[in-house]
């Protein structure tokens, strides 16, 4: 009986065999492309950031062209004046674009939003100058960007890790917090 059973199971197994059951699951190879110093996951990348603000070339070209603004613009302009101005430039809380560029990544650059006040732009008493009030404060606006980073190269092969960088794209005027008293009982 015993030896029945035995033969019964070794049948069973050299069917799964044949059936491609019970084979053992091969290595994982590393990206065929690693060995050209080429990138692997480019391609699923690129689509998620296919509509993200911080690499539209738009902003990207904005961010050469904005460099010498580097201070906070109150008593320089009346907000009024031109509704033709990007949202960065006629915000009470406004921004530059700072370009960020690496070769070892992509986006090999991607911009980023620098608030130009700690407070916020508002109407002085005379009501045409600006003022950076600090009664309020400019916060910065985050958004998640995948990163693909290329590290740990040795001759031509490399290893790729996707990270979620946190990326400022805009800044926004919020009231300071303020710290909260519990009420007398």
């Amino acid at each position: 009986m015993v030896l029945v059973i035995m033969l019964a199971a070794e049948q069973e197994a050299r069917g799964a065999r044949k059936r491609g059951k019970g084979k053992i699951a091969k290595k994982t190879r590393p990206c065929r492309k690693e060995r050209n110093r080429q990138w692997c996951n480019k391609d699923n990348v690129e689509e998620m950031l296919k509509n993200h603000t911080a690499v539209h070339k738009e902003n990207i070209k904005k961010a050469l062209e904005e460099t010498e603004q580097e201070t906070c613009p109150a008593g320089e302009r009346n907000l009024r004046d031109d509704d033709s101005r990007d949202p960065n430039e006629r915000s009470l809380s406004p921004w530059t674009y700072v370009k960020n560029e690496s070769a070892n990544r992509i986006p090999g650059t991607y911009v980023e939003a620098k608030c130009l006040c700690d407070g916020c732009l508002i109407y002085g008493k005379d009501g045409v100058s600006v003022e950076n009030s600090k009664d309020y404060e400019s916060l910065p606006i985050k958004t998640s960007l995948p990163i693909l980073t290329r590290y740990d190269c040795k001759g031509k092969k490399c290893r790729e890790r996707l990270e979620i960088a946190q990326v400022t794209v805009g800044c926004v005027c919020a009231t300071r917090k303020r710290a909260t008293v519990p009420p007398s009982q």
